[in-house]
């Protein structure tokens, strides 16, 4: 039985070499912190996870300076010896309190399913599917749904 619990902080710079006046510059740095626990047993179904995170992202601009808190809930199930998927339920709420003329509030989900798959003793298929939905007090400019997919392959040493 592995129970795995951890924690991160990290920062992110960000340079956006189009921003377009100082109230909506994009450039600063996103500061990330985050903590998890994982029961991975190595049971074939059933291998949870749970994570909290705190984001700032500190742009020069006011209309993007944001804090985020969010929860994560995930399970990895170990479908094969070849294959793994990783499904978690995502969920966020943004403040943008600096925003002008109006401050904005962001609550969000997402679902998604993260798998690989391996081809050989160093090389894997990656693939992702995400739905988002996002709801802000700003619905007109800010609230949206989006279903993304993504895929790659691995090499790992």
């Amino acid at each position: 039985k592995n129970l795995v619990m951890g924690a991160e902080f990290f920062g992110q710079p960000q340079k956006f070499y189009q921003d377009i006046d100082l109230d909506n510059a994009r450039t600063g740095t996103d500061w990330i912190g985050r903590t998890w626990i994982q029961y991975d047993h190595g049971h074939r179904v059933l291998n949870p996870q749970l994570s909290v995170r705190y984001d700032i992202n500190s742009t020069q601009g006011k209309n993007f300076r944001s804090k985020t808190l969010g929860a994560t809930v995930s399970n990895l199930m170990h479908l094969t010896p070849k294959l793994n998927a990783n499904l978690s339920a995502d969920f966020y709420q943004s403040g943008y309190k600096d925003r002008v003329p109006e401050a904005r509030i962001d609550q969000g989900i997402s679902l998604s399913s993260t798998n690989t798959y391996k081809l050989a003793q160093h090389w894997s298929l990656l693939w992702l599917m995400d739905w988002t939905q996002n709801v802000s007090n700003l619905p007109d400019i800010f609230s949206y749904q989006r279903f993304t997919v993504q895929s790659g392959i691995s090499y790992s040493l």
